[in-house]
């Protein structure tokens, strides 16, 4: 799954200023307004990008921020692109997203699984 047409272009204003805005929501939920194929962001990192494209938790940024170069964390972009799917689901989306990053950035991704401390509340 991906976009038909795509725009990646380097945004150089001050986030302070133009706060990061998409019309996609970038939170962890499934909901949103359907955009008509639009993916339409401004003012991100490469690292929200992931963020979003891989539906990433706390602790997942947290070890991912630590991997990164600096680049990656500090330089923002604003990404444009359309598919001919009218109505993607968000999870579609980020699929498509995740084809732009590797396409472009050159970004490669392996899953691995890894032990960790969990608690159990039992009533």
């Amino acid at each position: 799954m991906q976009f038909d047409v795509a725009s990646i272009k380097p945004d150089n204003s001050d986030p302070a200023v133009v706060k990061p805005n998409s019309n996609v929501p970038f939170s962890p939920g499934d909901t949103y307004a359907p955009s008509g194929g639009l993916f339409s962001a401004r003012n991100y990192t490469l690292f929200s990008y992931m963020g979003f494209a891989y539906k990433l938790s706390g602790s997942q940024f947290k070890d991912l921020r630590s991997q990164l170069p600096k680049w990656a964390i500090t330089d923002r972009f604003d990404i444009e692109a359309k598919s001919q799917r009218q109505n993607p689901t968000k999870d579609q989306m980020r699929l498509m997203v995740q084809g732009l990053l590797m396409e472009r950035f050159k970004l490669a991704t392996h899953y691995e699984t890894q032990p960790r401390p969990v608690l159990g509340l039992v009533t």
